[in-house]
C-alpha cells in the first residue's frame, strides 16, 4: 500500500472510560500498550504515535484516550510505557554488538516475540500472547479468561547474566525468576509482555 515509503501509525490507543461499550478497562489498556508498540515495530511500522497524552476532561470516549487523567494522574498504561521505554534504552555511541540467534519454542500459535540487540552487547527478548483480554461485544465490556503458554528460550550457552520481568496490568514491571541449563530457560508467558534481558 505504501510502496517503498515507510509506514507510520499516526494515532492509536484505547478509550478507558468506564462502562462504555467501545472502551477497555485501564488495566487492559496497560496490557495492550506494550504489545501495540512491539507488534507494530515487528511488522515494520517505522513509527507509532499513541493517542493521547492527557484525557480531555469531557464525557464520551473521544475525550478519554489519555495516558494521564484530565487531572494529570497516571493511568496504568502510562506506567507500562515508562517501563517499556526504560527497558529499551540503549547507548548508540558504543559499537554495535554481534547478531545472536535464539530459538524460541512453544505449542501456542498466539506466541509473538521480538529479539532486540543493544550496542553494549546485551539483548532484550520480548514475549507475549497476541490474544484478546477484553470482550468488547459484551455491552460495557468484560475481561476474558487469561491463558498462558510454556515457552523455552534456547541460546548456544548459558548467558553471563540475565533477568526477566513481566509488565503487569497495573503498569509495573514484576520480576520473574529464570533458571538456565544448557543455554535454555523456561518461561510462563501470558498476554502481558515478558521482557528477558541477557548478556551472552
Amino acid at each position: 500500500m505504501s510502496g517503498s515509503k515507510p509506514i507510520v501509525a499516526t494515532e492509536t490507543g484505547y478509550c478507558t472510560l468506564a462502562d462504555t461499550a467501545s472502551a477497555v478497562s485501564p488495566a487492559i489498556a496497560a496490557r495492550y500498550l506494550p504489545r501495540v508498540f512491539l507488534e507494530q515495530f515487528r511488522q515494520g511500522v517505522a513509527r507509532t504515535y499513541w493517542y493521547e497524552l492527557v484525557d480531555e476532561g469531557a464525557a464520551g470516549c473521544d475525550s478519554n484516550y489519555g495516558l494521564l487523567t484530565a487531572t494529570a494522574q497516571p493511568k496504568p498504561a502510562f506506567g507500562a510505557l515508562r517501563q517499556l521505554v526504560a527497558a529499551l534504552q540503549d547507548a548508540p555511541a558504543l559499537p554495535a554488538g554481534t547478531r545472536l540467534g535464539a530459538t524460541i519454542s512453544s505449542s501456542d500459535p498466539a506466541l509473538h516475540s521480538l529479539l532486540l540487540g543493544k550496542h553494549d552487547g546485551s539483548y532484550l527478548l520480548a514475549l507475549w500472547l497476541e490474544e484478546s483480554g477484553w470482550d468488547v461485544r459484551a455491552g460495557t465490556g468484560r475481561p476474558l479468561a487469561e491463558t498462558a503458554a510454556d515457552v523455552t528460550v534456547q541460546l548456544t550457552a548459558d548467558p553471563a547474566s540475565a533477568s526477566a520481568g513481566t509488565l503487569t496490568d497495573a503498569g509495573t514491571l514484576q520480576a520473574v525468576a529464570t533458571a538456565w541449563s544448557g543455554g535454555a530457560t523456561h518461561l510462563r508467558v501470558t498476554g502481558n509482555v515478558t521482557l528477558l534481558s541477557f548478556r551472552p
